[in-house]
């Protein structure tokens, strides 16, 4: 069975409250979770969006968790995809986007890559031009870019606030690095670390929306995971960073990005279990917030 959302260290009373708050805000706030279990799982519930040198996910019905059906990276290293989910979401949301992701085989060659590229778009099918750079900060990830996918002009403001897990040739080593509004020019990286052939990863980001700055707070990690889905330990420190985005705040809805810039080539073979689930952390500090308000209403109107 596939676990988008874990919950780890948790038992009796508390598991069971924790996964009631889970499963009824999820279905309410109608989170995506794309589990790729057949072969329109990509169609139905992405659209892709402009970018040079596109290449595409493909199902299989054999490369994702417990050996079913996954979405396969595009080989290449100029075969990159960029897409984001259907579902919108509001853009005060707290959200969480994770995926697994499997390593297949180690990197080669000897330029970076953004293997693999989550975050949030206030653009339904944003436009892009990924590409990589020598510096540790450069990754091109451009949403959006020009009206063709190329060059530095953006012919219509598409907002959006993402991170990478990016490799670098180098060190032959990974790290997670940022990027706002389609800059080049990132916004710092996080600590570098390995990741091993033929192991899946869980890696999961949130977005923590901030109404008085318009600002966003991000928090990302990746972390082991087996086969059948079940996150282990942490593979990489937590990265994590606050960034102004008005244009981004002022969308009238915001929409996941799942893309890549030579995913494959750079070590990301299939992914599984794609998701983009409201925090039900802010559900509950909002019927705590209600019980407080009631509750001192009512001490009002005993006075």
């Amino acid at each position: 069975m596939k676990h988008p959302i874990s919950l780890i260290a948790l038992t009796g009373t508390r598991m069971f409250v924790l996964a009631s708050l889970i499963t009824g805000f999820a279905v309410t706030s109608q989170a995506l979770i794309v589990n790729f279990d057949s072969a329109s799982s990509i169609t139905d519930n992405f659209s892709a969006g402009g970018i040079v040198a596109s290449g595409s996910l493909t199902y299989s019905s054999s490369v994702g968790l417990n050996g079913g059906g996954g979405a396969v990276l595009p080989g290449g290293t100029n075969n990159n995809f960029i897409y984001s989910a259907n579902q919108s979401f509001s853009p005060a949301s707290l959200l969480t986007i994770s995926t697994y992701l499997k390593i297949d085989a180690a990197p080669g060659g000897a330029t970076n890559g953004l293997s693999l590229v989550t975050g949030i778009s206030g653009t339904a099918a944003p436009q892009s031009a990924l590409g990589w750079g020598g510096a540790s900060t450069d990754g091109v990830v451009g949403v959006p870019r020009s009206a063709t996918g190329s060059g530095s002009t953006f012919t219509t403001p598409q907002y959006s606030l993402a991170v990478s897990l990016r490799y670098d040739a180098t060190a032959a080593k990974y790290n997670l690095v940022s990027f706002s509004n389609g800059s080049n020019a990132g916004l710092g990286t996080g600590a570098q670390f390995s990741l091993t052939a033929g192991n899946w990863y869980y890696w999961s980001t949130t977005y923590t929306f901030n109404s008085i700055n318009l600002s966003y707070t991000f928090s990302s990690q990746l972390f082991s995971a087996s086969a059948d889905g079940t996150v282990g330990t942490a593979v990489s420190g937590i990265y994590t960073q606050t960034v102004i985005n008005s244009g981004l705040a002022g969308s009238s809805s915001i929409y996941g990005i799942l893309a890549s810039q030579a995913g494959s080539a750079k070590g990301v073979a299939s992914i599984d279990s794609f998701a983009v689930v409201p925090e039900p952390g802010s559900m509950a500090l909002l019927g705590l917030g209600m019980l407080g308000l009631v509750g001192y209403c009512r001490l009002r109107s005993r006075k």
